[in-house]
């Protein structure tokens, strides 16, 4: 839904559950919004509402809301303000704020530190020390190319590890022809922030509302 098409004024309607996760409203039998609940694979319920009203979502929502058990969440463009007041009002409550960063492959190469070596795979690139697993970083190429996993292990941080670890990454997607890369970080990760701060610019964000479990 784009709230920025919400119009004046609402019809009078009627909110039916028409099957498992799917409910209808009503305007004299004519459908003028449907909310939608699906199951993803983490086993997490998403909420969806579409509606040209904002008092008919509100509806649907505060219904919805109210048939369904357990956790819910939803997913917002963040800068949809008007949306995230809305489900807000129905009882959602802020989560988490994400960012998503775009990243020119053509970053200087980074060295891992002494001892530190890089060992690409299939699927990720591996940083060893000693023979122990102290970093690691996986990137997903499914329509766009995104760095999807960076982590080292604690004791381990605030050594090079992690730049040296999405340096490599960015320079293998160089050689490849692809010209950038992209990464979603939660604010509330201020290491994770710096760190791709350093690589590129930040552009749009996605905001989860979340209601714990009744």
């Amino acid at each position: 839904m784009s709230t920025s098409r919400f119009t004046a004024g609402a019809p009078a309607v009627e909110i039916i559950r028409v099957g498992p996760g799917l409910w209808h409203a009503l305007d004299d039998d004519r459908v003028a919004g449907h909310g939608e609940a699906t199951t993803r694979p983490d086993g997490r319920v998403s909420l969806t509402v579409d509606a040209w009203h904002r008092p008919v979502f509100d509806q649907l929502a505060r219904t919805m809301l109210a048939d369904l058990p357990g956790p819910l969440h939803t997913v917002v463009d963040g800068a949809d303000h008007e949306l995230l007041a809305a489900w807000q009002a129905a009882g959602l409550a802020f989560g988490r704020r994400e960012w998503d960063y775009v990243l020119p492959t053509t970053a200087v190469p980074a060295l891992p530190p002494a001892g530190v070596t890089l060992q690409p795979s299939a699927h990720e690139v591996v940083a060893v020390e000693g023979g122990e697993r102290v970093g690691e970083i996986r990137v997903v190429r499914v329509r766009v190319d995104r760095i999807d996993l960076v982590t080292v292990v604690p004791t381990h941080r605030r050594r090079g590890i992690a730049r040296a670890l999405v340096t490599h990454a960015l320079g293998v997607l160089h050689q490849a022809g692809v010209e950038r890369a992209y990464a979603r970080v939660d604010e509330a990760d201020p290491a994770a922030t710096a760190l791709f701060e350093g690589f590129g610019d930040r552009t749009t964000s996605t905001v989860e509302l979340v209601r714990d479990g009744r």
